[in-house]
């Protein structure tokens, strides 16, 4: 996204860069929290997922 600017026709805008925008471009608040949400969900997963993969979750129970 630094080198592209959202590229062309916002290729590359990520999920984060859309909650900003909703939130200070168009005032749509509630939609930029959903998006806020919605992204620390797939956050988490991916986490977790990465966990499991190296096996820390494992040592530590």
């Amino acid at each position: 996204y630094i080198l592209t600017g959202g590229g062309p026709g916002n290729a590359t805008n990520i999920l984060i860069v859309y909650s900003y925008q909703a939130a200070f471009n168009n005032g749509l608040y509630n939609l930029a929290a959903v998006y806020a949400v919605v992204d620390t969900i797939i956050l988490a997963v991916i986490a977790v997922v990465m966990l499991r993969i190296s096996g820390v979750l494992e040592a530590i129970t």
